[in-house]
């Protein structure tokens, strides 16, 4: 599951006057950018001592993250190599696996648990049926038809094989096994997984003195301090959902942001999004983050409205939506919180604060779907534009509508209604 998320980097300086160590040599900045992976693009902007063999060291982060995605994934197969693919097409057996590929497993079974089952990567059923739908897509818009939607009985009958329970681990043996018409996903996983694993490499080498990894510009770890701000902190940018980009804005890959935050070494940003990776079907927005209590991608079913039910909801200023545009974690692992993003992202608004206000060195801020913003009590972010916090209990915005009926008007302000008589002015 690839998550297109809402961040964007600080823009760096491209010539440093000193060191990160405080020696008078300058460090050397290299950039890679690989897109080959985790269906994503990956960013990396390295700091290192010229004593450094960069292109060696960044051979071997490239083998890390290569190692990953193919235990990963599920749309090819490697000889000689038990991967995802490996275990969803050969259902009933015991599949002995590489460390790694048992520790995702592991980990996704684990969390299902402490998500209250958000976190579900025995999903691949239902995920698979809008897959096909995202894969008709092709271009910077698309928009399907309703007949074109997954039926309720197809839903229905792929939600029969998504029980976690059905997952068989043998940690001895480090076996993995799934009974017949079971899906395993890992996509909500491998990539935070290869990023962590991929930063932990490179932390090995004493030349590093810092790096940022941008994965899919959700998921983002910065290592030592920044070469040229005096705090030493990192700036990330978050890029505002509700941006909608003319053709100019997306040839030129520019949104408008909304928020930021400097963060130190150790720190990280991984987000969940709805925004990228989507389709339209009568106006109404099918993205890949699919809620499992509901099998529909997060607030499709919210949005999905009569042409009458909108006009009544607008004027009665019923806006308020229960559900988020993007979502997004501090905190000290990249892993996990790509997890409980995802989580929390699809939990309803209240359930989705409480859960991040439990977790331990874990900070969050959420765009709602009405344009409400909101934040866990310590995130120390800074809001931009204008934009201003709200609490759970606020209401959202109204733009109050007015309609012309005759000789007078009708105004609809937050559900009371206001008769007006315009007299006629005599000659």
């Amino acid at each position: 599951m690839r998550k297109i998320l809402l961040l964007l980097l600080g823009a760096l300086t491209l010539s440093f006057p000193a060191s990160l160590s405080g020696e008078t040599e300058e460090p050397i900045r290299t950039e890679r950018t690989y897109t080959q992976y985790y269906d994503t693009t990956i960013d990396l902007t390295l700091y290192a001592t010229t004593e450094a063999d960069i292109d060696g060291i960044l051979s071997g982060f490239e083998d890390t993250l290569q190692e990953i995605h193919r235990l990963a994934t599920i749309f090819d197969d490697y000889e000689d190599l038990t991967n995802l693919r490996t275990i969803n097409e050969n259902p009933g057996v015991d599949h002995e696996v590489d460390v790694h590929l048992f520790e995702m497993i592991s980990l996704g079974v684990e969390y299902y648990e402490k998500t209250d089952g958000y976190f579900n990567i025995a999903l691949g059923p239902i995920i698979s049926l809008w897959q096909e739908r995202l894969d008709m897509c092709s271009g910077m818009h698309c928009e399907l038809e309703r007949e074109d939607l997954p039926t309720e009985d197809e839903l229905n009958e792929a939600d029969r094989h998504t029980d976690i329970k059905d997952v068989t681990l043998d940690e001895e043996n480090r076996t993995v096994r799934i009974e017949e018409g079971m899906k395993l996903d890992l996509g909500g996983i491998a990539k935070g997984y290869g990023a962590k694993v991929a930063g932990e490499y490179l932390k090995t080498y004493d030349e590093i003195e810092a790096f940022i990894l941008n994965a899919g510009t959700s998921n983002i770890e910065v290592y030592g301090e920044h070469p040229t701000r005096e705090s030493g902190l990192w700036k990330i940018e978050f890029v505002d959902p509700a941006f909608e980009p003319d053709i100019w804005s997306i040839i030129r890959g520019e949104r408008e942001v909304f928020a930021e935050i400097f963060i130190a070494d150790g720190r990280n940003i991984v987000g969940s999004g709805n925004y990228e990776r989507y389709f339209e079907v009568d106006g109404v927005r099918y993205h890949h983050l699919i809620n499992p209590y509901t099998l529909y991608p997060s607030g499709s079913l919210e949005e999905d409205q009569s042409r009458f039910e909108r006009i009544r909801d607008e004027l009665l200023c019923n806006t308020q939506k229960d559900y988020f545009l993007g979502a997004w974690l501090e905190t000290d692992d990249p892993l996990i919180g790509d997890i409980l993003v995802t989580a929390a992202f699809l939990m309803p608004l209240e359930e989705a604060l409480a859960f991040v206000e439990n977790l331990e060195d874990t900070e969050g801020v959420f765009y709602g779907a009405d344009g409400r913003i909101f934040k866990t009590e310590g995130f120390e972010g800074e809001l931009l534009h204008g934009h201003e916090w709200s609490a759970p209990e606020d209401r959202p915005p109204c733009i109050l509508p007015l309609l012309v009926i005759g000789g007078g008007f009708i105004v609809a302000a937050g559900g009371v209604l206001l008769v007006l008589r315009i007299r006629k002015q005599k000659k």
